[in-house]
């Protein structure tokens, strides 16, 4: 399937209690199916909650002064607090993503109703214009780039392998009904954190890499090494996230930067081989870095 999206569009990070507005008030919100399900089986001190301000039969939340019964004085979610992310309904979980599909193509756009949304889209200075990404064409060439990788280092720590494989294969095997583009784009939703630390790990291994071509004239190498070990992170970021049960926090990142950065710059073997496959495979060439960037 192909992903269509504004240039804009990941700009965009939910600000919560900061908002001018909420979109929790002045419209009724229907529940899907499989989240009315996980309220009805809920455990916990909050199952009562549920039970009360919902209207099971017509399958939405209660509603009071036209608000819905979950937002808080802070104008805050009750239900994202207390239950967490993953108990959030389709439409609570999407807004402001609007989805539109058409046989084998998806466009995502953000929904002018939202007031953060309607900020980004209309402070852009440029014309807007439209990016287009192939689920399978990314997801096919992430698992090709780890299949060429992996086999290639040394292990320093047991269970390197097993840490890689439970965060990979929810990613790539167990992701269920939604597609590897969705989850993605939901964690960086969720985590919007990792818009800064992404730009802070590719500065750090451009800052600890880039000087050294000096020696070997291999200025593109490192530079595609800083690409790559950055992207591998993310992948490990979202695997988490899906194994976690859409649970992500900073402990969760420092596990997986420092536990990854072991494995490759505790080796000079590693870190050899990682920059000649950089140089030398055609996985990893440009052409296909812009693919998944």
């Amino acid at each position: 399937m192909e992903f269509t999206f504004p240039n804009y569009y990941k700009e965009f990070s939910c600000i919560a209690g900061s908002c001018l507005d909420t979109c929790c008030a002045g419209w009724q919100i229907v529940i899907d199916n499989k989240t009315l399900k996980k309220y009805q089986h809920f455990k916990g001190p909050f199952h009562n909650r549920l039970h009360n301000d919902i209207d099971w039969k017509e399958h939405v939340f209660r509603q009071y002064n036209r608000r819905c019964a979950f937002l808080n004085e802070e104008n805050l979610c009750d239900i994202y607090t207390e239950a967490g992310p993953k108990m959030l309904c389709d439409t609570c979980r999407n807004y402001p993503r609007h989805i539109e599909e058409f046989e084998g193509l998806r466009e995502i756009s953000l929904s002018l109703s939202c007031p953060e949304a309607a900020r980004i889209l209309l402070s852009q200075k440029e014309k807007v214009h439209s990016r287009m990404n192939t689920s399978d064409t990314s997801k096919d060439l992430f698992k090709n780039m780890w299949k060429t990788i992996v086999p290639e280092m040394e292990v320093l720590r047991p269970g390197w392998k097993e840490f890689l494989k439970e965060r990979l294969d929810s990613l790539y095997i167990s992701s269920g009904e939604n597609d590897y583009i969705y989850q993605k784009s939901e964690f960086d939703f969720y985590c919007p954190d990792w818009q800064i630390q992404e730009e802070q790990l590719l500065v750090y291994w451009i800052y600890t890499y880039f000087c050294g071509a000096v020696y070997d004239d291999e200025i593109f190498t490192k530079v595609k090494m800083a690409v790559v070990c950055t992207l591998f992170i993310h992948e490990l970021d979202v695997g988490t996230y899906l194994k976690n049960e859409h649970h992500f926090n900073l402990n969760d990142q420092i596990q997986i930067c420092y536990q990854f950065s072991r494995e490759l710059e505790h080796s000079d073997l590693n870190l050899n081989k990682f920059q000649e496959l950089m140089s030398e495979n055609n996985i990893f060439s440009f052409e296909n870095l812009l693919k998944i960037c």
